[in-house]
């Protein structure tokens, strides 16, 4: 099964199961790190948003491209047919503007970088006052970005940039184009962080810090490296994640029939990537020119390993063969582009004024009834051990808590104790979305063992678990299994579309409402784990199954704020995620 590369599923299971395979078009190979600490075998990109896999995204055609409209943009021009310059996808003429500048469809490093800017734009420009070099920028929505990628590579002013930048295939001439390919230990300037003499932080691959708000890194001053949320605001300025990567891309300098219609001057150019060293590389390789873009976030991401530390980060990515651009969980050692936003430009920290919803995600302001449907008639059970009462509802033949489980008596279970929390450690969190348990809590271990069958479950033991396991859940109601899950997304239509049907109409991050048609009501309750961390609060949910894979993982429930697709995948037993029980 495939492990799932966010925080829920992170940690490497070192050895203990296999591999995750990767789907997607970027394969993550196993390596060590900046830092010298050996990262997880475990790579990752968040097989909730693959890599413009087909599954999420469709491959390009002429009907793909979209032209932002003027509201969207000051910058925004009349229409992408005006431009001319992307290519059908079904065309194998070259262009004698495009095509004669490539070799065997990859991108040619003969034309300055200028060419590939979109001569309808009216670029403004930035002076870096390092080194002296120009680059120019454009205003996409209230944000203001780099039009051209970061060249940068003073390493005496800044040794975070030692052996963690290069230009393609080391070639000097090729950063003039499309400027440097950086580590995300590079990016983030490590070395400034870990001088703060206000907040030092050591940040970088094989570590873990708390990064501030805002991460200048190695931008300019006056400038930052976006945060992961700062991106999905260009996406959602542009039309949506679905067709930013077209709009995004510069309109020339792709491979095949892979431009964009770079409607609003951004110019992403194909710049490729540098891969650390693998199992068939001792030494890092380029690859992937004319083919790829990918921009570091300053976010960090979801890292596999088991000793807590981050091996992983935010990416955003585009590809030549997609009109698509996401956000991906990717190892820090790869060698990236940069791209800066200025500071203060950012609409991305502001709030909502509507769904209960902030620029971190949702409100836990708001009373857990607020989240149902309205148009469902709901039914009700009382938990007896506790008094607390539960709204229900019936999905075909099953009938289904509509609220997440909210038990927390460790006397009369003790299974429970050091195994549960509510988000962010505070009680009130829990009233909202309950709480979030640890898979031994949730399948009540000691209660397994002691009711006479002698069965010794959890984290690091495999067990032979009954056909029905009540778990925490009270009597007459039971954990439900990796079958029962799949009966109910058959029931909703699938999987394919069973997330955005069994989210609430309310409270996820950005556009990631659901319809809540059947009125199951998942609320973006996040996650957290071992060491008492917590992430993901208003966008994305984690429910356990009673299906166990062995001695480390189990079938587990992830449903996200920006897809469809509901996944059913391992995770690790130690993770804190919500629990809906499912009645006799």
């Amino acid at each position: 099964m495939l492990l799932k590369n966010l925080w829920c599923g992170k940690m490497s299971l070192r050895g203990c199961v296999a591999a995750a395979a990767v789907s997607g078009m970027l394969l993550l190979a196993a390596c060590g790190g900046d830092s010298g600490a050996n990262a997880p075998s475990d790579k990752g990109t968040s097989d909730s948003e693959d890599i413009q896999s087909s599954s999420s995204s469709q491959k390009r055609s002429s009907s793909s491209k979209k032209t932002v409209s003027s509201s969207s943009s000051e910058k925004a021009k009349s229409s992408s047919s005006s431009k001319g310059k992307a290519k059908s996808s079904s065309s194998n003429q070259s262009s004698s503007s495009n095509e004669d500048n490539e070799i065997d469809g990859d991108r040619c490093w003969d034309m300055p970088k200028e060419a590939y800017l979109n001569p309808e734009i009216d670029y403004g420009s930035m002076t870096d006052s390092r080194d002296g070099q120009i680059y120019r920028t454009v205003k996409i929505g209230n944000q203001v970005w780099m039009a051209e990628n970061l060249n940068y590579a003073d390493s005496i002013k800044t040794p975070s940039l030692l052996e963690r930048s290069w230009c393609y295939n080391n070639n000097a001439e090729n950063c003039a184009v499309v400027g440097r390919l950086y580590t995300w230990t590079a990016a983030i300037d490590s070395v400034k962080l870990a001088t703060d003499a206000d907040n030092p932080q050591n940040c970088g691959n094989g570590k873990r810090c708390s990064l501030p708000d805002t991460v200048q890194g190695i931008c300019p001053d006056g400038w930052h490296l976006p945060t992961y949320s700062e991106w999905y605001t260009l996406f959602t300025e542009v039309g949506g994640k679905s067709t930013a990567g077209m709009i995004l891309m510069s309109q020339t300098g792709w491979k095949k029939n892979g431009n964009g219609t770079d409607d609003v001057g951004f110019s992403a150019l194909p710049a490729g990537r540098r891969h650390y060293g693998d199992f068939f590389h001792n030494e890092g390789y380029f690859k992937s020119d004319g083919d790829y873009a990918d921009f570091w976030t300053s976010t960090v991401g979801f890292s596999y390993s088991t000793d807590g530390l981050s091996y992983f980060a935010y990416d955003m990515g585009l590809n030549y063969e997609y009109g698509t651009a996401g956000l991906y969980n990717v190892s820090m050692n790869y060698g990236f582009s940069v791209r800066c936003l200025k500071d203060g430009t950012s609409s991305s920290n502001q709030s909502s004024s509507s769904s209960g919803k902030n620029g971190d995600g949702w409100s836990w302001d708001m009373p857990k009834d607020a989240y149902l449907n309205p148009e469902i008639d709901y039914g009700s059970m009382t938990d007896s051990r506790d008094g607390q009462i539960y709204k229900t509802v019936k999905i075909g033949n099953q009938v289904w808590m509509a609220e997440n489980l909210n038990y927390a008596d460790s006397v009369t279970t003790p299974s429970l104790v050091g195994k549960n929390w509510c988000y962010g450690n505070k009680v009130e969190n829990c009233d909202v979305a309950g709480r979030l348990y640890t898979w031994t809590a949730a399948i009540d271990s000691v209660a397994l063992y002691d009711g006479g069958n002698g069965v010794v479950c959890g984290y690091g033991m495999a067990c032979t678990l009954p056909a029905t396991v009540q778990g925490i859940c009270p009597n007459g109601w039971h954990l439900p299994t990796e079958t029962e899950w799949k009966t109910l997304f058959t029931e909703v239509g699938g999987k394919s579309t069973a997330s955005k049907i069994l989210r609430s109409q309310t409270g996820w991050y950005e556009s990631g409402d659901g319809t809540d048609a059947y009125g199951f009501s998942a609320l973006p309750a996040g996650h957290g784990n071992y060491d008492n961390g917590f992430f993901g609060g208003g966008k994305e949910t984690y429910f356990w199954s009673a299906t166990e894979h062995g001695s480390y993982s189990v079938e587990c429930i992830y449903l996200d704020y920006y897809g469809e697709y509901a996944f059913l995948n391992d995770y690790y037993k130690y993770n804190g995620y919500s629990v809906r029980c499912l009645k006799n």
